[in-house]
């Protein structure tokens, strides 16, 4: 028959294997199992009156043993849905380094102003007095018309706020001008209003004439009529033209939009040109004096677009991302990883003209249902975050101010805080409270009327890359070795095991004997002496563990599993270097030594 002691053998390595596998980062395998084994007489009863407790007397040392190879990917355990991969590659790392990588949600927006209406319009008619001295034979006699000044008003004190400040703008102000006379004496007849009399409106005016009348436009706002215009007597001449822009930069003070929601322009029109009547009965000398009016009105004043300054208000609905198939021990209060450069990057569209100055709240739910906030943009103290006009924008929030791809044009905002929100992997991030802002301090050409699409994509890039200050421990259990542990009666089992490491983790191991209900027991100490060395792939580390069992009871049979905890810091010569899947662990050599001998009760 087989002794127990194959049993009491099979179960110390079983917790070697789990003391050192366990799920997570310090994972080591005990290959093998030793059995000493015998025969016995099947005449014997060996079940009456025989005492069959046996000695296997003095310190036994049994075969050295080796594990096999341990990989980080075993040891990190994820499954295909979790939000770490090792695809560093892709973002700027090396082939095989870990990333907690996760897009969030989509969060589209839109930049609009409506057109801005003016609503006050006001115009002043005007007239001028001319005379007409007879000259006898002649067919035809003409005076001059200087200056005939008339004024005009636009005004509206409820321009939309979002618009700011305006130095020059696109506009459809139409305006109709009516020429008409009146003779004060002496003449009843035509009227001849002779080519190059001219209109001028407003300097910084842009006009087109509204009518196939022969008009032409000189220096872009003045009215040039290019060919006689006969006027019966009784009616007028009407002449009409449409402002598609006008420039405000040189308006005097208290004029253009000179306060948020408050616009007003004075200016005149001013007529300038040869007036004739026919001579008729009028002798020689003889004077016939004419009242010539001139009649503006304003049907229409509306802002298209403009050049100035705006205030959209930029709606972003929060946007959120889950973080999914991390292990625990990531995720356990009171770790403190210490990701050397987590980031956030921003992929912000803006089809707008426009800069946009983003401020916003980031805020990690964990899994014990703390939360935890820090703010980006320039109102929360970190660098700004300036969304570029008429393109796609790419901004890296990172914790050293690095990691944008800046040869594409990204731009790197340092917010240190960051590294706070990712000290324990959160289960979700999300960004609300997105304040969206153009800045004041630059103009821009903006179409009022128009919908610029606003859409903010963001992903989470965490390399598993650790600062000086990570400290995190990952816990696990193995119990549940039934009852035959109370069948042996041995007091001291010591394990040295060398061990080989290229991971860029010092591991210092912490070992607690559990009873059969999972319970520490007092009456048995384990412990480790020494710790795993963190190295390379290129050059793994090589140090030595020795694992005590001490038992102060009469046997170890109390003894129903154990809990370990493996205490993960950084090495200073390995700051900075990623977890990667080629990086592994292996125990070369695993040597058990069981003092005092061992007593088996095999009744």
């Amino acid at each position: 028959m087989t002794f127990r002691l194959r049993k009491l053998t099979y179960t110390f390595l079983l917790f070697m294997n789990n003391l050192f596998y366990g799920r997570g980062l310090a994972a080591i395998a005990v290959a093998g199992a030793l059995s000493i084994t015998s025969c016995v007489d099947h005449d014997y009863d060996l079940s009456k009156d025989i005492d069959l407790t046996v000695n296997v007397g003095g310190d036994l040392t049994l075969p050295p043993s080796s594990t096999e190879t341990y990989t980080m990917g075993q040891m990190l355990d994820l499954d295909e849905n979790s939000s770490i991969k090792p695809d560093g590659e892709l973002y700027g790392l090396a082939q095989g380094d870990y990333v907690l990588s996760q897009d969030g949600d989509v969060s589209p927006s839109s930049v609009h102003i409506d057109p801005v209406t003016l609503h006050d319009l006001n115009c002043t008619s005007n007239y001028d007095e001319l005379s007409f001295i007879g000259s006898g034979a002649q067919e035809r006699i003409y005076t001059t018309l200087v200056d005939l000044t008339n004024t005009l008003t636009i005004r509206d004190d409820n321009v939309d706020p979002q618009v700011t400040a305006i130095k020059s703008a696109d506009v459809n102000i139409r305006m109709d001008v009516t020429i008409d006379f009146e003779a004060l004496d002496n003449y009843h007849g035509s009227w001849f209003v002779e080519p190059g009399f001219e209109i001028e409106f407003p300097k910084g005016w842009t006009i087109v004439n509204n009518l196939n009348d022969g008009c032409g436009i000189v220096g872009g706002n003045k009215l040039v009529i290019n060919n006689e215009r006969v006027i019966p007597d009784g009616t007028a001449l009407n002449l009409s033209v449409t402002a598609t822009r006008i420039d405000l930069s040189d308006v005097p003070a208290g004029q253009g939009l000179y306060a948020r929601g408050h616009f007003l322009l004075n200016a005149t029109i001013i007529s300038n040109g040869k007036i004739g009547i026919n001579n008729g009965t009028l002798s020689q000398g003889d004077v016939s004096r004419v009242r010539l009016y001139t009649t503006p009105k304003i049907s229409t004043a509306v802002i298209s677009a403009l050049e100035g300054t705006i205030d959209p208000d930029i709606k972003i609905d929060p946007t959120n991302f889950n973080i999914t198939g991390v292990p625990d021990f990531l995720k356990t209060e009171g770790n403190n990883l210490d990701i050397e450069n987590p980031r956030i990057n921003l992929i912000v569209e803006n089809a707008s003209p426009v800069d946009v100055d983003l401020n916003a709240i980031l805020t990690g739910y964990y899994n014990d249902g703390t939360e935890l906030k820090i703010g980006i943009g320039d109102k929360h103290g970190t660098a700004p975050v300036m969304i570029k006009g008429n393109g796609k924008t790419g901004i890296c929030l990172s914790r050293l101010g690095t990691g944008a791809n800046t040869a594409a044009g990204e731009v790197n905002v340092k917010v240190p805080e960051l590294g706070n929100l990712i000290s324990s992997i959160p289960e979700r991030i999300a960004m609300s409270d997105i304040n969206a802002k153009v800045p004041q301090n630059k103009t821009y050409n903006f179409t009022l009327g128009k919908d610029y699409g606003f859409t903010v994509n963001y992903k989470a890039v965490i390399p598993l890359a650790f600062g000086p200050d990570l400290k995190f421990t990952y816990s696990s259990k193995a119990d549940g070795w039934g009852d035959d542990l109370d069948k042996y009666n041995f007091h001291k089992v010591i394990a040295t095991i060398d061990v080989e490491n290229s991971t860029p983790l010092n591991l210092v191991p912490h070992v607690t004997g559990l009873d059969k209900s999972g319970a520490p027991v007092h009456d048995i100490t384990a412990t480790v002496e020494g710790m795993v060395t963190a190295g390379s792939t290129a050059s793994p580390s090589k140090t030595k563990l020795v694992v005590v069992l001490t038992s102060r009871a009469a046997n170890i049979g109390s003894l129903g599993g154990v809990e370990f905890d493996f205490e993960a810091t950084s090495a200073p010569d390995f700051v900075g270097v990623p977890l990667n899947e080629a990086q592994a662990m292996k125990f070369t050599k695993i040597l058990l030594q069981l003092e005092g001998g061992i007593d088996i009760d095999l009744n």
